[in-house]
Order: structure tokens, then C-alpha cells, then sequence
């Protein structure tokens, strides 16, 4: 469960790249209909964006800092979307916290990223890999599903999809799933012309960061050597190894 201005680094672990097991294959099968309609998904985006923006303590003020930072994260993101199936109104926010060293993806296309994990990277081929991973979420329609289950769970109509809890968004959606996502992630990176092998840097640092604590050591350090190779082999199956030219991040000053 998400903790609202309390996002440590292994909540990076638990949601985004770092699960273990055999990678899977980037071209899956048509899915089936999503269960929840797209314009409802998008209405809810809409409310849920807000109301997980005051869960994580964000002003509603924004600075011209942050506002340009969003405008970067915003284009990049567009990059990755226009690849994506689904077709949404793309939207990506900055909570500038520090402390939070991941990202969310919500329903219609909202996508949060915390200040935390931007200060780790330095390429923007790894933030297009964040970034992809969150809307391989959306765009694989593992948020419609999520929404589905709460409306069954709280027996809620689908005008009632707003009552769904804001922190509901950033909890991990199991090993399958989130390895899908990597996967897909990757696979819209380099369609938008990014190196895949922006996904092994930023999994590097993790392991180096993780490698200095024995408790983060024992518990999460296997699945991210684990993660490293499934991206490598990834690069492999795909025939990407040449494309190891990477982009300098060019964040706003």
C-alpha cells in the first residue's frame, strides 16, 4: 500500500522493474475488451489524479520549476504514448518529493513521477524506460482490470468508480504482470528511439544501492541481477545490441 510522503526506495522495487523470473515475450495476443469503458476510465483518471496528488501532500501551487519539469516529462512521454495501442489523453505529473523514488500509473492515462527517482538518472533513455513501464500499465489494460476488480470488490456502478481510494493506485500488480511491463516498456522506448539498454543502467544503480544495505542486500538484490538479465537477454532476442547510443537527460534548470 502506497504511504503517503513516506515512499522509500524498495516501493521502486516493489512496483516498477525489479521482478524475477523469465522474461516474457514482448508481442502478446489481441487482448480482449477491456471490461471498464475508456471514457470512463478517463473520467476517473481525471478525479483520481487530484485526489492521489492530495494523498501525497503535493501543493496545488506549482512553481515555474516544477511546471517545466512536467513540460519535459511531458514530451517524452508522448514519445513513448504514440506507440502505445490505447489512446489516451496522456497526461504526467512531478510530485517533487524526494523521498519518492518511483512512479504510478493511474486510470485514463495519469501517470505520477517522483522527484526521488529523477534524481538517479542521467540518461534519458532510463526515464523513458520509467516511463514506458507505467504506461505499458495503462495501455496493457492492467488499470481497467484493477478498476473492474474494486468496482466488484466495493460494489460499486460505474458512476460510482470515483469512490475507488486513491492509494489503491500504487500497489504492484504481481510478478506477470509488472515483468509484462517491463518488457513492454523497453519494447516502446526503442520505437521511440531510445536505447533498450537504458533499462540495465537503471537497474545498475539500483543493484549498487541495494548491494550497500545487507537487509535490501538479502531481500531485494537477487530479483534486480535477476532483472538485469531478462533485459539482457531481452536485447538479445530482439537483435537491439547495436542500439547502445544513449540520450544525455536534459532536465530544466
Amino acid at each position: 500500500m502506497f504511504k503517503s510522503r513516506a515512499i522509500a526506495l524498495v516501493s521502486f522495487c516493489a512496483n516498477l522493474l525489479f521482478y524475477a523470473g523469465t522474461a516474457l515475450p514482448i508481442q502478446a495476443e489481441t487482448p480482449p475488451p477491456l471490461p471498464v469503458p475508456d471514457t470512463a476510465e478517463v473520467k476517473l483518471g481525471e478525479s483520481a489524479a487530484t485526489k492521489f496528488a492530495e494523498l501525497q501532500g503535493m501543493s496545488p501551487v506549482q512553481g515555474q520549476q516544477q511546471k517545466d519539469m512536467e513540460a519535459y516529462l511531458q514530451k517524452i512521454g508522448e514519445k513513448l504514448a504514440a506507440h502505445a495501442t490505447r489512446k489516451m489523453p496522456w497526461k504526467f505529473h512531478l510530485d517533487p518529493d524526494p523521498r519518492f523514488k518511483s512512479a504510478v500509473a493511474l486510470p485514463g492515462g495519469q501517470v505520477f513521477v517522483g522527484g526521488g527517482i529523477l534524481s538517479l538518472i542521467d540518461r534519458e533513455d532510463e526515464l523513458a524506460i520509467v516511463l514506458g513501464h507505467e504506461i505499458a500499465h495503462i495501455d496493457l489494460g492492467q488499470v481497467n482490470g484493477r478498476i473492474a476488480e474494486e468496482m466488484k470488490k466495493r460494489n460499486l456502478t460505474l458512476e460510482q468508480i470515483d469512490q475507488i481510494p486513491p492509494e489503491d493506485w500504487g500497489t504492484n500488480y504481481g510478478r506477470e504482470k509488472e515483468v509484462a511491463c517491463d518488457q513492454e516498456g523497453m519494447r516502446l522506448a526503442v520505437a521511440a528511439g531510445y536505447s533498450p539498454y537504458g533499462a540495465v543502467r537503471i537497474l545498475d544503480v539500483f543493484q549498487y544501492f541495494f548491494s550497500q544495505d545487507e537487509e535490501a542486500k538479502a531481500k531485494y538484490l537477487p530479483a534486480i541481477v535477476d532483472r538485469i538479465s531478462a533485459a539482457k537477454e531481452m536485447i538479445k532476442r530482439e537483435n537491439w545490441e547495436s542500439l547502445t547510443k544513449m540520450t544525455p537527460i536534459d532536465y530544466p534548470q
